[in-house]
């Protein structure tokens, strides 16, 4: 909360001095920008977690007052500020030459100027190197998957470690996007270069910070998710805007932005045969969405979708969500502030209702050998110990890669605690206790991580696992956005000592995981790092997949939803990079649920092995 208050006075502070020079010359050239557009300006609170930060001016055309701009000066403004947030401060040198606008970044961290360029004449924005451009200050390589500050303030290092990578980076392609393609008009008047807030947050904002900005009306609401499980604050002030439809202007950007973020967001277009977003919504029909069930073969989901219902607009996406694209992480949140909620409305599609079939199934099976009434939430958060000794084999088990709040509060709670009082349901905390409790007894030969009913969390924990297991883990990323490729390695410091070597492993013990169908997004990624090592052997069945960063994201009018974003998760082999989306595959394999949970046979049989 801290590093958001500074984030709001230095925001207020940029936009207060951009309004002070608003005196920029515009060229002849683009003097038919003031005979063909009015413009309007107004103030809105900024909110995030439900309270206010500022009052950010938007800008509206033609008195469409649904389709709010900003100000590019405001914008770089409002991009370099949030940066107060990771500590460092970027910078960036803005010029105006007629109808672009040129921004140089300083990348600290690769010791090169990256540019953007925005072409307000032809609707044009260019990036030379995109991943440069929007690298947050605390990232060690363009792809770096960990946001936690590894740094306590005695500037030693903590938790995680970035060391050498493994393989050069292979920088992405220059990005160019053509906004005039979608239908989309950037817009100069009153010496104003103004971008929709919506293709602002689509391009420079979710992406990076992963959030959106969604504005209903009365208020430029700040974050990730506004289900029933979202953020609650955030949510009752998002549905206070007043219901109705939208504009012609809104509808027809609307769909051209969902398709321009889309094409470019999606990571997973190449698997699902995605030539482009207004090729799939034109080619799929929408059978169930009809009122009138005997016209419904006529429509497809584009009609639905630049249609005059709100209502239908966000359907069709609830169906693209569940019924096209069903990549799990992809995932329906919530409808647009102008229809309100809809609550029968859930989350939707095979692969999630095939998952939550194989969730209840090795649930009853580790309850089986589990019994809640022996094992309550309250002492095993996960109805199992998070630590279990076996014979010679120890056991760690968790069903989420997570962090306790006290804990992502305060990092130092991880040195300055004993280990023994920390938490099952803190990932990094039960690393640290199972470590302590292994290297204290030599009788232990085995390690189990069961990730059996796991299915994912946050990156910073599960890099720590594998940190763990391997001594040093390298995480690779395509982004298929630009084909940048990257990888970045890390260790970490199980034993609290901020050293960061051989003592922060687990020795010549022989080490195993237990996966599942369950094992999804996290829980597939850090199998996958356990097969590319060869030093882990796999137990149970073929991993459930999730190969993309979920990225957050919505529609221009409002509807809240998330996809598989453009950071894809590889496996480095001989050079190449592979997607992990296809899960990983057991090198024994276990057929019945039950003998997950019962560990005597299991350590029984993993001595049997040579």
């Amino acid at each position: 909360m801290k590093k958001i208050i500074l984030f709001a006075i230095s925001l207020a502070f940029a936009l207060c001095l951009a309004s002070c020079s608003n005196g920029d010359s515009i060229d002849n050239q683009i003097a038919l920008y003031y005979a063909t557009h009015q413009r309007t300006e107004n103030k809105y609170p900024l909110c995030f977690n439900g309270q206010k930060l500022l009052d950010l001016p938007l800008h509206f055309v033609d008195g469409v007052n649904d389709l709010p701009y900003i100000e590019a000066g405001d914008m770089i403004d409002f991009y370099k500020a949030l940066y107060v947030l990771y500590d460092k401060p970027v910078q960036m040198t803005v010029a105006k030459n007629g109808a672009v606008m040129t921004c140089v970044r300083k990348n600290e961290v690769y010791k090169v100027d990256s540019a953007m360029t925005i072409d307000f004449e032809n609707d044009v924005i260019r990036f030379d190197d995109y991943n440069l451009f929007t690298m947050t200050p605390g990232k060690s390589t363009i792809l770096d998957v960990t946001s936690l500050e590894f740094f306590d303030e005695q500037n030693r290092p903590r938790l995680i470690k970035k060391v050498e990578p493994k393989y050069l980076p292979r920088f992405g392609e220059p990005l160019e996007i053509n906004l005039s393609n979608y239908g989309i008009d950037l817009v100069i008047r009153d010496g104003k270069y103004l971008l929709p807030l919506q293709t602002f947050s689509d391009l420079f904002f979710a992406p990076v910070f992963l959030n959106s900005l969604y504005f209903n009306g009365k208020t430029v609401i700040w974050c990730s998710d506004l289900s029933e499980k979202g953020n609650k604050a955030d949510r009752e002030l998002y549905y206070q805007g007043n219901k109705g439809e939208r504009s012609d202007a809104l509808t027809k950007f609307g769909y051209g932005e969902l398709c321009m973020a889309l094409d470019l967001l999606y990571g997973l277009k190449e698997q699902h045969g995605i030539q482009s977003f207004d090729q799939l919504f034109q080619s799929q029909g929408a059978v169930q969405m009809s009122v009138a069930a005997s016209i419904a073969p006529q429509f497809n989901l584009k009609s639905f979708l630049t249609g005059p219902s709100v209502f239908d607009a966000d359907k069709a996406i609830y169906h693209l969500i569940g019924d096209f694209l069903d990549d799990n992480h992809c995932k329906w949140y919530n409808f647009s502030y102008l229809t309100g909620e809809h609550p029968e409305y859930k989350p939707n599609g095979a692969a999630r209702e095939r998952i939550d079939g194989y969730e209840k199934i090795y649930k009853a099976a580790r309850e089986a050998a589990y019994p809640p009434a022996s094992y309550p939430k309250e002492t095993y958060p996960y109805g199992v110990p998070g630590y279990q000794e076996v014979g010679d084999t120890a056991f760690v088990t968790f069903d989420v890669f997570e962090m306790a709040p006290d804990f992502m509060a305060d990092l130092d709670k991880y040195y300055t605690e004993d280990p023994d009082t920390f938490p099952d349901n803190d990932t990094i905390g039960l690393i640290m206790k199972a470590h302590k409790k292994i290297s204290e007894n030599h009788s232990i030969k085995n390690v189990v991580i069961d990730l059996s009913v796991n299915f994912g969390g946050t990156a910073d924990t599960a890099v720590f696992v594998a940190a763990w297991f391997l001594g040093e883990t390298t995480v690779s990323f395509k982004d298929t956005a630009t084909g940048a490729l990257c990888s970045t390695s890390y260790r970490c410091d199980a034993n609290r000592d901020h050293g960061f070597d051989e003592n922060d492993t687990l020795g010549s013990r022989k080490l195993f995981c237990l996966v599942s169908p369950c094992s999804f997004s996290c829980g597939n990624l850090v199998p996958n790092l356990f097969k590319e090592s060869e030093k882990v052997t796999l137990l149970g069945r073929t991993s459930g997949g999730g190969a993309c960063v979920v990225q957050p994201i919505s529609s221009a009018w409002g509807t809240c939803f998330r996809i598989s974003g453009p950071m894809r998760l590889c496996r480095a082999k001989n050079g190449s990079y592979y997607d992990i989306d296809q899960g990983a595959e057991p090198d024994y394999t276990i057929s019945d649920p039950a003998a997950y949970y019962d560990r005597t046979a299991l350590v029984s049989f993993i001595n049997g092995l040579k």
